[in-house]
């Protein structure tokens, strides 16, 4: 039995270390000391602990004798799980966790082996109405071209109310149950949602709610290994909650590391949440990652955002990936204040969808950014309210700030693209933007413009952006155009300066 112990410690040990192939580079993890092999490394059952700031950290973890933090139940589990994982936290203020170094066993586990980082919703108190009510419609949406609604004739909020905007509405009974999205604006009587749903009825009861377990401090910086023969070493960025080196590769049941309900609110230069080199689904969750990352994704991890709501200032990312890994963001909603760097989400190097999200962004930060090597799609419709940011757009490709050239293909959209106040609709430097869908709303500047050697190819028969100087323009906009005039299939405007920048039809 101690021999195959081992060698479970070891293979686990070697997977941590050497990623599959296309999964990136992950961080090393301490090799099993000899006191640990003493120990049953494995899960022989499922395992649920309650965490609530009150109990104590010596307590059994149960409902009645729950721990004090979310680390302690972390450290009472094996590093190697054949069985769920879950870890409840009741409402309140919660210190940082780290989940590092888990594995799945993969000859023996369950098919619901992982873990489940769970809190709880909690009904908001609107500026005025109130925060539950039933519904006497709601649009269902259309996937490529409009959100769903929620109609409630009695309901007397404030128009797009910050305790609204940003919440989830949950429907809590009759047509549609079960549904839950995040609110991007709302009048008087009608929600809009991130995403499409079923369309409600008179029988559709909701309420508005966030999540009341709040993570409000950070956990300390998690160390690589020696970056040269001095031993020195670098590491991650400290964060509310960090993900890191879990070889937990998705199985049948979904994400292995699953987060919800759950609020991640540090604020200051700390992001909400690291994910690196593992694999993990947010759902249900608000992070605030202050003049940060609200989510941050790094080191070939794979990670699902859908129904989110992420929030940055300063500089700051919604949600930020790199480094080879995969984001995928659904139904969500991503906003970012300040300069040019900051950005409802970026891809550095990294690939992803985004679908159904709207980008609330302002001050000149951008609503998607997109670097180099990066290759990202939409499906669905997206939507960018820029608040007038000056030198903001909708979508930017390649060079901007520190950002390096873009490749090909950097981002292609299949669906439509709404656009509000931006300076661009579509900005493209030295990279590609490819848009089969209509590019509608207004521009503050150019509906589309590409420098600097960038492309953007749109079905021009769709666009009919408003753009107060030029629906087209290449280079310093001394060429300029409009989508009407671009007559024929690869029909282009082309700059005059030797870069051949251009936008084309399709």
């Amino acid at each position: 039995m101690r021999a195959l112990l081992l060698t479970l410690l070891i293979a686990g040990q070697a997977l941590a270390q050497n990623p599959l192939p296309g999964r990136g580079p992950r961080l090393m993890v301490p090799a099993p000391t000899a006191s640990t092999l003493s120990a049953v490394q494995y899960t022989t059952a499922d395992q649920t602990y309650y965490v609530d700031p009150a109990g104590s950290d010596s307590a059994a973890g149960t409902i009645g004798a729950p721990l004090a933090t979310c680390q302690a139940a972390v450290n009472r589990s094996p590093k190697v799980l054949r069985h769920k994982l879950t870890i409840n936290l009741v409402a309140g203020n919660h210190a940082g966790c780290v989940i590092a170094g888990f594995t799945l066993d993969p000859g023996v586990q369950k098919a619901t082996a992982g873990i489940l980082l769970d809190g709880v919703l909690a009904n908001v108190t609107p500026t005025t109405g109130t925060a539950t009510g039933t519904a006497e419609s709601g649009a269902a949406g259309v996937q490529a071209s409009s959100y769903g609604t929620l109609v409630d004739a009695e309901a007397t909020w404030t128009t797009n109310d910050t305790a609204l905007v940003g919440s989830f509405v949950i429907i809590t009974g009759g047509t549609g149950a079960g549904q839950s999205r995040v609110i991007i604006s709302n009048t008087g009587t009608v929600l809009t949602v991130a995403g499409v749903w079923t369309a409600l009825s008179g029988t559709s009861t909701y309420a508005i709610q966030r999540p009341s377990a709040i993570i409000t401090s950070s956990t300390a910086l998690i160390p690589r290994a020696a970056a040269n023969s001095a031993g020195t070493t670098t590491g991650l960025a400290a964060a509310g909650l960090q993900i890191i080196n879990n070889n937990m590769d998705a199985h049948s049941s979904g994400a292995s590391i699953v987060v919800r309900n759950m609020a991640l609110n540090v604020g200051g230069s700390t992001a909400g949440a690291l994910v690196a080199g593992s694999q993990a689904f947010f759902i249900l969750t608000t992070a605030n990652g202050g003049s940060a990352s609200g989510i941050a994704v790094s080191n070939g991890s794979f990670v699902n955002l859908d129904v989110v709501s992420a929030t940055t200032t300063g500089a700051g990312i919604g949600a930020a990936s790199s480094t080879d890994s995969l984001l995928n963001i659904t139904r969500s909603l991503l906003t970012a204040s300040g300069s040019t760097g900051g950005a409802g989400v970026r891809h550095l190097s990294s690939k992803g969808t985004l679908e159904q999200t709207k980008m609330a962004v302002s001050g000149g930060a951008q609503g998607v950014l997109i670097s180099r090597n990066s290759g990202v799609t939409s499906n669905s419709l997206l939507t960018c309210d820029c608040a007038s940011g000056a030198t903001s757009a909708c979508i930017r490709s390649g060079l901007s700030s520190s950002l390096p050239q873009g490749g090909a293909d950097d981002i292609a959209l299949a669906a439509d693209v709404s656009v509000t106040d931006c300076t661009y609709g579509l900005m493209v430097q030295s990279g590609n933007i490819s848009l089969n869908g209509a590019l509608t709303g207004n521009a503050l500047s150019y509906g589309a413009h590409s420098i600097f050697g960038g492309n953007i190819r749109i079905k021009a028969a769709s666009a009919t952006l408003t753009a107060t100087t030029a629906e087209m323009a290449v280079d310093d906009g001394a060429v300029t155009g409009t989508f009407g005039s671009l007559g024929a299939t690869y029909a282009c405007i082309v700059a005059t300066t030797g870069t051949v920048s251009r936008v084309c039809r399709l």
